[in-house]
């Protein structure tokens, strides 16, 4: 980047690197404490950034990710990872009987027992890029910000909603469960509400909505 002259850096980074939480919502501020590797190495690479951001005068910002979900409203891009890790992904997938949907969430301390995520749309998500180059092509400076909704939903609820939009009700059977699981985590966006004048606005019925697009037309992914 600094044999190119490229100076302005946006990196994409995870709310995984706060851990278990200490208060809720979640802002910038809170303590770092993450609990798998994911987590550690995007805390790492944004401790990297930083230090070279002051050392070599490389503008940057940091967009850290609550949970993705959705397709382009049009259907025509969406996840074509195998497997998925997404829930809401996968569980479209099991609504629509492309393959088998199990449950790999291990019980937590929440009122259903499942976990509790804030959820973004992908095009909310482009749209937030979008600003965050715009505000430092005009001089803002270097910063963290979060990227969400600033309300969170449980395994179970993104289950029950993506049941609702197909009219069905799913056989849910129990996989392994995945390892480094915490309890609840949603965002407050107001730090990146205030500096990008945005926030997110596609609902989970457009999410669960898109996805249905994405994958009756591309049930595998992309074409080889």
């Amino acid at each position: 980047m600094r044999k190119s002259s490229a100076d302005y850096l946006i990196f994409s980074s995870t709310c995984a690197i706060y851990g278990e939480t200490a208060y809720l919502p979640v802002d910038e501020k809170h303590p770092q404490n993450p609990v798998n590797p994911y987590g550690e190495s995007k805390l790492l690479s944004e401790k990297i950034i930083k230090w070279y951001g002051r050392s070599h005068g490389l503008n940057y910002v940091i967009l850290r990710y609550f949970n993705v979900c959705g397709a382009s409203s049009d259907g025509l891009i969406g996840d074509s990872k195998k497997p998925s890790l997404l829930l809401m992904q996968n569980a479209v997938r099991g609504a629509m009987d492309i393959e088998p949907f199990y449950l790999t969430c291990p019980p937590v301390d929440t009122p259903d027992g499942t976990p509790i995520r804030d959820y973004i749309d992908v095009e909310d998500l482009v749209e937030a890029h979008y600003h965050a180059l715009m505000y430092l092509e005009k001089g803002g400076c270097s910063d963290v910000f979060n990227l969400g909704n600033g309300k969170g939903y449980s395994v179970k609820e993104i289950i029950k909603k993506v049941e609702d939009i197909f009219g069905i009700t799913m056989p849910i059977p129990t996989g392994k469960p995945r390892e480094g699981e915490y309890a609840e985590i949603y965002a407050s966006p107001r730090k990146v509400r205030e500096a990008f004048d945005w926030q997110a606005a596609k609902s989970l019925q457009e999410s669960i909505t898109s996805l249905k697009k994405w994958y009756t037309n591309h049930p595998n992914g992309y074409d080889e």
